[in-house]
């Protein structure tokens, strides 16, 4: 297991690695853009090469890029989910342009429509973006970026508090192996989950390797809980 923080790309992508190391980490995760907006273009060239070879000469993986919070890949608003669709595109691009191994994505969320079709949205707003990035030339595949889905403390319509729901949308989708999960501890913990003890924990795990598999969790985000 290695460890890591998100850290910042102020000043440029080129810092957050060495951020990483001076921090101790053995892995990072950062937001490519503005975790609040829609836009962002590639970042330059030679960003990227120092980037790249900052990374690889530090010894830091993976790298993960957490992409930002106004996605909904199961918006019933369709200029929402179209652009939310694009906006995915775009973050694995520049996962794969800048060597990143994984893209964490929220659990999409609902209003009007049901679990179930809310969670057929994000298996086919995730088929889109992959095929768009495909098509140009990247995206999630072997040896490539794979996309996590992250889960929620559920609650306002959110998507992802139940193992189901991770496994709908991964299962669902065109290219299975090319979706993980990434587990949030404080997320886990609002959702009714008792990590907090070991007979909890031990029985949480259980629980997702029967209706997930362990195999597919890659990524864990230890965070604190106020619950």
């Amino acid at each position: 297991m290695r460890f890591g923080f998100h850290v910042s790309i102020q000043g440029g992508l080129s810092r957050a690695p060495e951020r990483a190391r001076e921090l101790g980490c053995e892995c990072f995760q950062i937001f490519s853009q503005s975790p609040r907006s829609w836009g962002g273009g590639p970042p330059p060239q030679d960003e990227v090469r120092r980037f790249r070879k900052a990374t690889l000469a530090l010894g830091l993986w993976p790298v993960v890029i957490h992409t930002p919070y106004l996605l909904n890949l199961a918006a019933e608003d369709v200029a929402i989910l179209e652009r939310s669709r694009v906006l995915l595109a775009a973050e694995l691009e520049r996962a794969a342009l800048i060597g990143a191994d994984y893209v964490v994505v929220h659990m999409g969320t609902r209003k009007k429509n049901s679990e179930t079709r809310a969670l057929e949205l994000m298996a086919e707003s995730i088929d889109q973006a992959s095929a768009a990035v495909s098509a140009r030339g990247g995206g999630p595949g072997p040896a490539k970026t794979a996309l996590l889905l992250e889960n929620t403390s559920g609650g306002g319509g959110k998507l992802g508090y139940a193992f189901e729901h991770l496994a709908a949308v991964r299962t669902r989708t065109r290219r299975p192996e090319a979706v993980g999960v990434c587990l949030d501890t404080a997320h886990l913990f609002q959702a009714g989950h008792p990590i907090h003890k070991a007979r909890g924990l031990n029985e949480t795990l259980n629980q997702f390797d029967r209706l997930v598999g362990l195999s597919h969790l890659h990524l864990l985000h230890l965070n604190d809980s106020l619950t």
